[in-house]
């Protein structure tokens, strides 16, 4: 795997993530990263796991914070990294990143892109020689079977998801934590789900769905 190397690179000149992860696993990093080297007599090689250690070298994976345009939500915070396992979880209500092993829910990882920092680490001073990015998506395992439509109350907290058709002087604050957490989490769907199935208002409170406006 080439590893990208900034944090842009990664994020918007990558033609796609790196690798994926299924939402309800784990990845093992070390299966994603090289070593490759080239001698004084210009001879390139690849370096064995055993040859790593021998040398005083090793690996460390730190997850980097990544946001897109103005959603305040973090795509790092829907995974943690222990050791060298990468896992797959849902931040908190508050859009955290949760400690590892935090329970997997499939509404709120399925699409994000968690942004991992490699570095190859000096292990006697501590120093980083060399470092890059791998940017991860978290996807379906396998086809979810579409469910029929059913009516759901919901008893949970007062938010407006729509309120742009609203008087002036009100200001909603909505973020996209609460909505993954409280409208994700009660429908058992991902964020590409609800987009896919949603409609949005439009300037003068109007609103278009197949073709029907003010539905």
């Amino acid at each position: 795997m080439h590893l990208m190397p900034s944090v842009f690179d990664a994020a918007f000149n990558a033609n796609k993530p790196q690798d994926v992860c299924y939402w309800d696993g784990d990845l093992d990093l070390r299966q994603l990263v090289e070593v490759h080297y080239t001698t004084l007599e210009n001879q390139h090689g690849l370096m064995t796991a055993d040859e790593l250690k021998n040398n005083g070298l090793e690996f460390k994976f730190e997850l980097t914070s990544l946001k897109y345009g103005a959603n305040n939500t973090d795509e790092s915070a829907h995974a943690a990294i222990q050791g060298t396992t990468f896992r797959p979880q849902p931040a908190s209500e508050n859009g955290e990143q949760q400690a590892y092993n935090a329970k997997q829910v499939r509404a709120s990882e399925v699409g994000r892109t968690p942004l991992v920092r490699v570095s190859l680490i000096d292990k006697e001073s501590g120093d980083v020689l060399d470092y890059g990015y791998i940017r991860i998506e978290i996807v379906e395992k396998e086809t979810v079977p579409v469910q029929p439509d059913k009516f759901i109350s919901y008893t949970g907290k007062g938010y407006n998801y729509n309120g742009e058709c609203d008087l002036e002087p009100w200001s909603f604050q909505t973020t996209w934590s609460q909505t993954e957490y409280d409208l994700y989490h009660m429908l058992d769907i991902t964020r590409t789900d609800f987009e896919n199935s949603s409609c949005y208002g439009t300037e003068g409170c109007s609103a278009v769905c197949n073709g029907k406006e003010n539905f």
